[in-house]
């Protein structure tokens, strides 16, 4: 009678023992396949545009504070950038957690957008009655390449199937330019980083930024006279309680000098801040 041969089953390698060539030949049937090769055909050095960053200044804080009051602020900084989008329909705007990024090729559209966004924003912050409900915003303007997200969908079946997701998304320097001139701006004020000062195109209509600075606003207009008063006001009141406003007194003190540079409020120092409701 024949004994039938025992079959031994073979021995899987260890994952230990095998070698990373061996390794990255057993992921390759795992792992999804990311081939973004769509960013050497989409270059991003010739597709510079204006790009601004404009967010709630001290969200953070604020939103230990008041989680309700952070969203009510953060929401009209969204309904303003949409409402600016649907008037400049080449704008391109992003929600960010506390503000918004947008890009246009454009210096004289950028300026518009930016202007009619802080404008909505500005008279929000005039006629708030409650202190402790005022909210501030800055923005940072810089100028540089960037490579759109819709066009990279390609590298991806994923992206593919939800090229929505991808929104306005873009990635290059301009935006963290723009970011880190954010940081340096006053309150309700815009700051122009040197990528927008020293390599911004020199067209008809459009030249770079000469200055640090840009004032949005005309300097005689009941707006920019309320919103000088208002934030007079307003740091009075930020001044008179720190503990309410959870405001670093620091910080405080140099977002008012930023201010008072910015909206010439030196001219108002000697009249009383009106804190009338």
């Amino acid at each position: 009678m024949k004994t039938k041969k025992r079959i031994t089953p073979s021995r899987e390698p260890k994952l230990s023992e095998m070698s990373r060539l061996e390794l990255k030949e057993l992921l390759k049937t795992r792992g999804p396949k990311y081939m973004f090769s769509a960013v050497e055909l989409t270059t991003d050095i010739h597709d510079p545009h204006y790009v601004f960053w404009l967010d709630l200044m001290g969200a953070r804080n604020l939103m230990k504070l008041s989680l309700p009051r952070a969203a009510r602020s953060v929401m009209k900084i969204h309904a303003a950038a949409l409402l600016a989008k649907q008037k400049h329909r080449e704008l391109e705007i992003n929600p960010v957690m506390d503000g918004v990024y947008g890009f246009v090729k454009d210096r004289v559209l950028l300026q518009r957008c930016l202007a009619d966004i802080l404008e909505r924003l500005a008279n929000v912050f005039v006629h708030e009655h409650m202190p402790s409900s005022r909210f501030m915003v800055r923005a940072g303007v810089a100028y540089g390449p960037l490579i759109l997200g819709n066009s990279l969908a390609a590298g991806a079946a994923i992206l593919k199937q939800n090229k929505r997701y991808l929104g306005g998304t873009a990635i290059g320097m301009g935006i963290s330019h723009a970011y880190e001139a954010e940081s340096c701006a006053p309150p309700f004020g815009v700051y122009i980083h040197e990528s927008a000062r020293a390599f911004a195109p020199r067209t008809k209509g459009s030249y770079p930024y000469h200055v640090n600075l840009w004032r949005w606003f005309d300097e005689d207009t009941a707006l920019t006279w309320a919103t000088r008063q208002t934030l007079l006001a307003h740091f009075d009141w930020l001044e008179k309680n720190p503990i309410a406003s959870q405001y670093d007194p620091e910080a405080m003190r140099r977002h008012k000098s930023l201010a008072v540079e910015y909206f010439r409020l030196h001219e108002l120092t000697g009249q009383k801040a009106d804190n009338r409701q």
